[in-house]
């Protein structure tokens, strides 16, 4: 979602953006909020066609805290609003139909179906499907190399020490949290 409250978005070939599906978590365990949707509504039309499976649904769904469900429903709506309001804002101010843009993006990123996993990683030909403004690293070679410095910098910081969250700004300044042993 931040990526998308940009102007540009520079990804090299080995970048991926994911989906933005809210994931709620519950008694420690996560799940995409749609994921609970389509399971409440399975529970209902198995019910509808199967009275007798009403006992066994409700000892699951009476675990759910009291307004759950709503959580999710609005959980979901939030995240495509502020989706397609950032991109109409950043990416697409220039565009004269960034409206009807930026709602397809926010429904296609926001659509837990569409992409399965949370996790499912979207690349830059399919961003560019949707007219996004996503331009390939690999085309500023000084900048490929500035960045790939600093993720390989980052990732041999986290493979050689306990280092675990590493935040710095432009002035050298830095804050390193350290994994507790």
């Amino acid at each position: 979602m931040i990526a998308c409250a940009c102007d540009e978005i520079i990804m090299g070939k080995h970048s991926a953006l994911g989906p933005i599906d809210p994931q709620i978590t519950f008694d420690s365990f996560t799940s995409p909020a749609q994921s609970i949707l389509d399971e409440f509504e399975m529970a209902k039309r198995e019910i509808t066609i199967n009275p007798a499976l009403a006992a066994i649904w409700m000892k699951r769904i009476e675990k759910y805290p009291t307004g759950f469900i709503q959580i999710c429903k609005n959980t979901i709506e939030l995240s495509k609003e502020r989706l397609t309001l950032w991109l109409m804002t950043w990416m697409l101010k220039d565009i004269p139909d960034k409206e009807t843009i930026a709602n397809e993006v926010a429904q296609w990123l926001g659509t837990t179906n569409i992409h399965k996993t949370h996790g499912k990683p979207i690349d830059i030909n399919e961003l560019n499907h949707f007219k996004l403004n996503v331009t390939p690293l690999e085309m500023d070679q000084e900048l490929q190399e500035r960045v790939l410095s600093v993720f390989h910098a980052t990732m041999a910081t986290h493979d050689f020490s306990q280092c675990v969250k590493i935040i710095e700004n432009h002035n050298g300044l830095g804050h390193f949290i350290s994994a507790k042993r």
